[in-house]
């Protein structure tokens, strides 16, 4: 059976067919920033304990996967407890990814920055391509991408084993601190 959530306009599109649940990040324009993170959880919580779900892989439209948060959102003219309900939300919804009853899958095909890499790291499976790039740039604007590094610094190496194991390709990866880009080039079979 073939579901499909909303229309192309929304922030997030699930679709789901034959136990593979599709959630694709659908805000190219504003190079898929986190605003939609309630959208996510909506799309990864509906029907979620239905018996032919198998797995759901979260992916992009667009060149870029995730920028992160929106910035422009964080600014002191949105006040204090919007920049709570937003780190809050964004903790939550990474949090749901890791405890759900079925694996999570990361297809990137593009760039993931900041709190986009963080959401990658969240996931049991990242699936990058060659032209995926991963930073966390937080520092070239005055920020220290911490939450980002946490989920980051715990996931890498075992992502790193978990595509070389399923895909038996070779990479190259130029690792760095935080503030330098990590690049996974590979072929995905």
């Amino acid at each position: 059976m073939r579901k499909m959530s909303a229309d192309s306009s929304s922030l997030t599109v699930r679709k789901q067919q034959d136990g593979i649940r599709r959630i694709i990040l659908n805000n190219p324009r504003k190079r898929n920033a986190l605003s939609m993170l309630e959208s996510l959880r909506e799309n990864l919580l509906t029907d979620l304990h239905t018996p032919d779900l198998r797995v759901i892989i979260i992916s992009a439209r667009g060149p870029v996967f995730s920028l992160g948060h929106d910035l422009g959102e964080l600014t002191s003219a949105w006040g204090r407890e919007h920049h709570i309900k937003v780190f809050q939300t964004c903790s939550e919804v990474m949090t749901l990814i890791q405890d759900l009853p079925v694996p999570v899958i990361a297809m990137v095909n593009g760039v993931a920055t900041a709190a986009g890499c963080q959401l990658v790291a969240s996931c049991d499976i990242a699936v990058p391509t060659d032209k995926s790039t991963f930073a966390t740039p937080g520092m070239s604007v005055g920020l220290f991408c911490s939450t980002p590094a946490v989920a980051i610094g715990r996931a890498l190496p075992r992502k790193k084993e978990c595509v070389w194991t399923i895909t038996s390709s070779h990479q190259k990866q130029s690792c760095g601190t935080c503030g330098q880009t990590l690049t996974v080039m590979m072929d995905v079979c």
